[in-house]
């Protein structure tokens, strides 16, 4: 599994979250930082998905 692959599997979880409405990674300088824009959901509920969704990235690599 190559780092886009990893990063793909990790946007898909976004896709599947209603309160997300877009997600976008940019690099500077080699280093990711991702955008995430929600109208609907507060600070708390996106990080809590965030936490979810990495944390489901290493079963998902088996």
């Amino acid at each position: 599994m190559t780092l886009d692959d990893v990063w793909f599997s990790f946007f898909s979880h976004f896709t599947r979250n209603k309160l997300i409405e877009q997600v976008e990674k940019k690099e500077i300088t080699h280093v990711p930082f991702l955008y995430i824009t929600s109208s609907k959901g507060d600070r708390h509920q996106i990080e809590k998905w965030i936490h979810i969704a990495s944390r489901q990235l290493p079963q998902m690599q088996k």
